[in-house]
């Protein structure tokens, strides 16, 4: 972590408001654009710190992606950082949705969307690459964390899912330690250093009450028809709010573990959507920026309007948020350990990896046209050789899918 300069709430919140702008194409997408704009550009964190928080992100529940800009807004700035850049990184795509599901339930489906989305993805595919080659370069030290890297890799395109996910973070963890500790390589840390940085972590560490009340307040939110006689409207919400929010802390393995499950909840259990309408609300998810789980909101839409795509968000993303500012806030204590430094050593390269293979797989899944592949050899050049800035790369290929595809 850049610890010279300690971003501002504002900051924070402009910055993942225009990364949650244009990260098409799901959680590597957005990783890769956290990487372009706050390790290289702006230089506020480093490689590994981002790497961290992937690693935190893939072994615990719920959206990684947005996991991930709570773990780096809670280490920039405390709770109120997290918060404020997952708000902000949300904000885009849960208006957005809220557009799109007001014109489906008005006006039915509009394809458009799906052109502008061909187009996106395989610029998306180009600067995951383009982001994959320069981490390999500063983050893989040796031949040993190649082959992990390319282990992963491998594993990734062979099998892929949350169990194989969660192995390849495992096993890059177990070899790590068994290569890199102390032991072997005789490296110690020195008297304090497994202390948080007082400059930057010290009025968090202050606060830490505030984390056992947020968890009092879900508590409270959770039993709130015991304590009130709610109206109809409020008890449908507070259904929807209870049910995504079990979900959300329940899910491994990123979105799209969320769509078998919820699909069984909300339409075969609680029949709030019919079948069509979730799998069109699962693809607005997919052509919005940011984390595929923003469906949740069209479901809350659909039930009670505003009020319900306004709670159906919060339910997906703050609970998994708050449990993983609170693993940040304790990686802090420990980060100086000699041994968790072995471990995360053998992780790096395995989230290096599967970084890796996302880029392959959303090439993959494009369209195989030669409007697509224009469009990645283009964006690969502009990311990685003349380092455009994404929001001129992502919308521009957008606009060449709606008018060319």
């Amino acid at each position: 972590m850049n610890q010279k300069t300690q971003p501002n709430l504002s900051y924070l919140f402009l910055k993942f408001l225009k990364i949650g702008s244009i990260s098409f194409g799901g959680f590597m997408a957005l990783v890769s654009i956290v990487q372009k704009e706050l390790v290289e550009k702006d230089k506020i964190i480093d490689n590994d710190e981002l790497l961290d928080g992937l690693s935190l992100a893939t072994v615990l529940p719920g959206p990684m992606a947005v996991n991930v800009i709570a773990y780096l807004g809670y280490r920039l700035r405390g709770l109120a950082g997290g918060l404020v850049s997952m708000f902000a990184v949300i904000l885009p795509s849960f208006l957005l949705i809220l557009a799109l599901s007001w014109v489906y339930f008005t006006y039915g489906n509009i394809p458009e969307f799906q052109r502008f989305f061909d187009g996106v993805l395989p610029a998306v595919a180009a600067i995951i690459l383009s982001v994959s080659i320069q981490m390999s370069k500063k983050n893989l030290k040796d031949k040993k964390q190649a082959i992990m890297a390319i282990i992963a890799f491998i594993l990734i395109l062979w099998a892929g899912g949350f169990f194989i996910t969660l192995s390849i973070v495992l096993g890059g963890a177990i070899a790590g330690y068994l290569i890199y500790r102390p032991s072997r390589t005789g490296t110690y840390d020195k008297p304090g250093e497994r202390k948080m940085s007082g400059e930057l972590y010290g009025w968090a560490k202050k606060r830490g009450w505030i984390f056992p009340a947020l968890l009092i307040f879900i508590l409270i939110i959770y039993l709130l028809p015991l304590l009130l006689d709610l109206d109809p409207v409020l008890e449908t919400i507070h259904s929807l709010f209870v049910t995504i929010g079990s979900v959300s802390v329940t899910l491994f393995g990123g979105g799209y573990v969320f769509i078998p499950m919820l699909q069984e909840l909300v339409v075969n259990k609680m029949h709030w959507l019919s079948n069509q309408e979730f799998i069109d609300g699962i693809a607005m998810g997919q052509i919005t920026p940011g984390p595929i789980m923003i469906s949740a909101t069209f479901i809350g839409y659909k039930l009670a309007g505003i009020p319900g795509a306004i709670a159906g968000t919060i339910a997906i993303f703050l609970p998994p948020g708050i449990l993983i500012m609170l693993a940040s806030h304790i990686l802090g204590y420990i980060k100086g350990s000699p041994h968790l430094k072995a471990v995360f050593m053998g992780i790096h390269p395995a989230v290096i990896g599967m970084i890796f293979a996302a880029s392959l797989i959303i090439g993959m899944s494009m369209p195989h046209e030669w409007l697509q592949f224009i469009i990645l050899a283009a964006s690969f050049i502009l990311a990685y050789r003349f380092k455009v800035d994404i929001l001129i790369i992502i919308p521009l290929s957008g606009l060449a899918g709606l008018l060319f595809a």
